[in-house]
């Protein structure tokens, strides 16, 4: 009997996405462009690694012959599914090395497969510590994800969201060294450690609920219903946070979709800092901002309903950040509490007490 399987392509293309997260197109190892395919009785596992991200999918397929592996390129394969909408596809193993797939009366040959046993091992899941996470820990990993640094940075460990747990309860906060997000979590776990999550990997998890999470020293995995991820754990330190996220009570809430209406409106500017000046007491009632773009001559006047109770006049903020940290928080109403133009705005929300965050001013000019 041949040794084949035989998938849909509209079940493939969503897996295929997130299997691409563990892909590098231009890995110095071959193999690791490929997927790493595993056929055994009704189930194929699907396996991508980079040396530093390893994503697993286990599918129910139509299977035939004996058990058997092989390695098909990721790219050539992907490319198939997304040009053959939902038909079934089919893979036949004729010999080693060698691949045939069938998609509609379409029929592509691979005669020159790589080897498997240039695929590196991928590393276990981890046993050692494991624990269920709640399903608002997925959004706000999303959330987290947002103030992640985006470029090159010395501190390595600002590009991840840490997940900070210790026997008194769970932090989840990442920062880009101008804003800061942090959610407080019921997670406990005797033994105080600190979590790296990369975009990628919260990618691949994205959407599922009924998280398994587990760790040891050098890996760290996520697992719900057809997938896991792994990563390997890292040894750069996570910036401590708790030194400067001082909470103080707010002295200014607002509507939150009013505020991200305006912030919108001031990110109109082609500014690359979109400097936003808060006028906190110019208008009762209202607070007032002011966007100057020099280069194109151009100004913005904006104003929300709002009522300042602090000492401060005025602060300067970027517009896009304060937007993302607006969008990370999903209640009807956000605190604000200010207190210098050269001091941290502090962020909370008045029906979320878990979230917490921070933005820090722009500077003003001598």
């Amino acid at each position: 009997m041949k040794k084949a399987f035989i998938i849909s392509c509209d079940t493939l293309k969503p897996v295929l996405k997130k299997l691409g997260q563990a892909i590098n197109s231009k890995a110095i190892i071959p193999a690791l462009k490929n997927i790493k395919v595993e056929v055994s009785e009704k189930q194929i596992e699907l396996t991508t690694c980079d040396l530093e991200l390893t994503v697993i999918a286990k599918l129910e397929a139509e299977t035939s012959g004996a058990p058997f592996e092989l390695l098909l390129p990721f790219d050539f394969l992907s490319k198939i599914v997304s040009e053959s909408g939902v038909a079934p596809l089919t893979v036949e193993h004729p010999s080693t090395r060698k691949a045939n797939i069938t998609c509609n009366s379409d029929l592509f040959q691979l005669q020159s497969l790589d080897k498997l046993e240039e695929y590196p091992k991928v590393p276990a899941v981890p046993q050692k510590n494991s624990m269920p996470l709640i399903n608002i820990f997925m959004n706000m990993l999303d959330a987290s994800m947002l103030t992640t640094a985006k470029e090159e940075h010395l501190n390595q460990s600002m590009h991840r969201a840490c997940l900070d747990i210790d026997k008194d309860g769970a932090t989840l906060v990442s920062t880009d060294a101008h804003s800061m997000f942090t959610y407080a979590l019921p997670i406990k776990t005797d033994e105080p450690t600190q979590l790296s999550i990369s975009p990628r990997m919260a990618q691949v998890m994205e959407g599922s609920t009924d998280v398994q999470l587990s760790w040891t020293t050098q890996n760290l995995a996520m697992k719900s219903g057809i997938y896991t991820v792994m990563t390997k754990r890292h040894e750069d330190k996570f910036p401590n946070y708790k030194a400067v996220l001082q909470k103080v009570e707010p002295n200014l809430i607002m509507a939150r979709h009013e505020l991200e209406a305006v912030l919108k409106k001031a990110c109109i500017s082609s500014d690359k800092t979109t400097r936003t000046s808060m006028l906190l007491k110019q208008t009762s009632g209202f607070i007032e901002f002011d966007v100057e773009d020099v280069d194109m001559s151009r100004k913005i006047h904006l104003s929300a309903a709002g009522t300042y109770t602090g000492e401060c006049e005025a602060i300067a903020v970027s517009a896009r950040k304060l937007l993302t940290i607006v969008k990370q928080i999903n209640t009807p109403n956000i605190s604000l509490s200010i207190t210098s133009p050269k001091k941290a705005l502090m962020v909370s929300s008045p029906e979320d007490t878990d979230y917490y965050g921070l933005l820090m001013p722009i500077m003003p000019t001598a």
